[in-house]
């Protein structure tokens, strides 16, 4: 039997060639997925979680909002000092809020004496907003201890706007020095187009 060299070459040739082939693709893909790899991340950035945080927590024509954190070696304390924090900032946008209702309402209707009657209005405001920060409600808490070991509590709080308006309307309507001109559906529609403002 002969064996036909020529076809054994060309075979052989084929079979290099196939080879070759595989090899050179084998090669390109690995140099991709390898170049994918070795790209480096951006540096000096670091992704931070902030709880407690976001349009849920925001103040709403309904509700006062507020939220915050605080930072200690002891967890108790990092607790208090993450709920002054946020109750002191609560209290703030309650009072800046009825400020600015009574002012308002002050200047709508017919008392005799504005500036005298608007002092009377904010007197009560305090001691609304004092009494009433104590029902603000937690609606968000977390706990989280970082590396260095210290605790990190975060907190939110929220408070109706109608619990608000109901406490200082009680009150004013029972002062004397007011009582006489207080008008409640006034007072309550100057309530809600402040708190509509929040929106």
């Amino acid at each position: 039997m002969k064996l036909n060299l020529k076809s054994i070459s060309f075979t052989m040739k084929n079979i290099h060639f196939i080879l070759f082939a595989t090899a050179a693709i084998t090669t390109a893909l690995t140099g991709c997925k390898g170049t994918q790899e070795m790209t480096p991340a951006p540096s000096g950035e670091t992704v931070i979680n902030e709880y407690c945080t976001g349009s849920e927590y925001e103040s709403s024509s309904e509700y006062f909002r507020a939220s915050g954190s605080a930072t200690s070696p002891d967890r108790e304390i990092a607790k208090k000092m993450a709920k002054n924090n946020v109750r002191a900032d609560l209290g703030g946008m309650i009072g800046v809020t009825v400020s600015a209702v009574a002012e308002n309402h002050v200047n709508q209707t017919s008392y005799g004496d504005k500036d005298q009657t608007t002092g009377v209005f904010n007197e009560i405001a305090n001691t609304t907003v004092k009494e009433t920060l104590r029902g603000a409600v937690p609606i968000c808490e977390k706990l989280t201890q970082r590396a260095d070991g210290k605790f990190v509590f975060y907190i939110a709080y929220e408070l109706s706007g109608e619990q608000i308006s109901a406490a200082y309307s009680e009150r004013l309507s029972n002062d004397e020095r007011i009582m006489a001109e207080f008008n409640y559906e006034n007072f309550k529609e100057t309530f809600n187009a402040e708190m509509a403002k929040r929106q």
